[in-house]
Formats: C-alpha cells, sequence, structure tokens
C-alpha cells in the first residue's frame, strides 16, 4: 500500500496484484517524481516477478516524462544479489530464477 497526501495529486496510478507479486506505481506531476512500491515474496517466480517489473515499465515508459525522478522502493527477497555492483552473487542457487528476471530490474535501478 501507497500513502499520498491529498495535497500531492497525482495524474496516473497502477496497481498490480497476481496472487504472487504485488506493487503500485504513482506519478506526482507537481513533484515530477514517480514512486514505485513492490512486494516480492521469497517463493515468487521469475515469471510473476518479471509481469510485475513490466507493469512498471509500462508506466514509466507511457506516462512520465525523462525529467521526472523515479523512486523504487519494496520488499523484493533477493538476497543473492549483490546491490553494489548489480551482479548475482555465486552460489546463488539455480533455482532463484535471478537470471530470468534481473534483466527486468536492472534497467529500472
Amino acid at each position: 500500500m501507497l500513502y499520498s497526501l491529498s495535497s500531492l495529486p497525482i495524474s496516473h496510478s497502477e496497481s498490480f496484484d497476481d496472487s504472487v507479486c504485488q506493487g503500485i506505481i504513482n506519478v506526482y506531476p507537481s513533484a515530477k517524481l514517480c514512486v514505485a512500491v513492490a512486494y516480492r515474496p521469497p517463493d515468487a517466480t521469475a515469471d510473476s516477478f518479471t509481469k510485475l517489473l513490466d507493469s512498471f515499465a509500462r508506466v514509466i515508459d507511457d506516462c512520465i516524462p525523462n525529467d521526472y525522478d523515479l523512486f523504487v522502493s519494496g520488499d523484493f527477497n533477493l538476497p543473492q544479489i549483490d546491490w553494489e555492483t548489480h551482479q548475482i552473487l555465486s552460489g546463488a542457487s539455480a533455482d532463484s530464477n535471478l537470471s530470468d528476471c534481473d534483466s527486468a530490474l536492472i534497467p529500472l535501478l
């Protein structure tokens, strides 16, 4: 859930929920800001997570000008990623599906 000040108007809001991953993305034109919040449970499939990120990407591509700031937050449950280098750590289990979803996540960072 994403709470917003009533004095900060939202020009576009879109939510995603496929019964596995959830997210919401809001566009705030007066602040030139786009805020996305995501939840990916530890057992989420790469397909579900990719669909969530794709829904964010559609809003980002279609609804916000290039001069807007983008803030992405949430609980991604991806401990196998080195968030400094954006690399999958060695020893990550093959069933983690990280290689399938890192290409969708990294462009949003």
